[in-house]
């Protein structure tokens, strides 16, 4: 369980984040270098996992097999050693302002990833792709999609910024960063269908941080984000499942 110091500096200041009671409270020196180090150590352990999963199974299922370490690991375990369960409560708190503000910024950058994704998939199962894709690979697809779209958003998003809410690189562009080249640890084993191949797929992942991020920073909550996340991450899904089934 997450060590909680009650400070009396302010809440907008770099490290000090507010409980889900409105007392801030300050991570220890352990967990601040272990959130630095973070975005490197999952890199480096996903590609071994990886790795090793493809050994297991057909390298094309090589990110499948090893997912559920991510999510269990990283985006579960080390969240909750980090901030602990009332670090997680506070991310997932109702806010007044649920976009963040201004509004429509906020609102922009939920929908436009799915505006963007859906005609995409769309296109590609109207053309044949649906019927190559079982009922089992959908209820796949949904799985992974809760699992992932919710577990990245308490680790990319929500434990950051509990742990440095006021601190702008530190809380928003720097996971950001990090959750976008975690990617080139799955780049070996998976195909892309995006245009501009694997570096338009992490610029694209980047982006997507940036966007869910600064709703999370401005609203408090991540309950926007994990709900954009988890819809983008259905329909992609889709497009590798259609892939894979070629």
């Amino acid at each position: 369980m997450t060590t909680i110091h009650p400070q009396a500096r302010s809440p907008d200041q770099p490290g000090a984040t507010p409980s889900h009671n409105g007392r801030p409270f300050e991570l220890d020196t352990t967990r601040r270098v272990a959130l630095h180090v973070a975005p490197a150590a999952i890199l480096g352990s996903m590609v071994l996992v990886f790795l090793a999963a493809s050994h297991i199974v057909p390298s094309q299922y090589a990110v499948f097999a090893g997912l559920p370490v991510y999510w269990l690991v990283w985006c579960l375990a080390f969240p909750l050693w980090v901030v602990g369960r009332r670090g997680l409560r506070a991310m997932f708190r109702s806010s007044p302002q649920p976009l963040g503000r201004p509004a429509a910024v906020g609102l922009a950058c939920l929908l436009l990833p799915i505006v963007i994704a859906v005609p995409y998939a769309a296109l590609t199962v109207l053309d044949g792709g649906i019927t190559r894709i079982p009922p089992a690979a959908v209820a796949i697809a949904a799985a992974i999609a809760v699992c992932n779209g919710v577990g990245e958003e308490v680790l990319w998003r929500g434990t950051y910024h509990v742990a440095h809410r006021g601190a702008l690189f530190a809380g928003y562009v720097y996971p950001a960063i990090g959750f976008g080249l975690w990617h080139l640890a799955a780049m070996p084993f998976a195909a892309t269908t995006l245009p501009g191949g694997h570096g338009a797929y992490i610029a694209g992942a980047i982006a997507l941080g940036l966007m869910w991020g600064w709703v999370t920073r401005r609203s408090g909550s991540i309950r926007g984000p994990v709900t954009s996340h988890v819809t983008l991450n259905f329909f992609s899904q889709l497009l590798v499942w259609v892939v894979l089934l070629a």
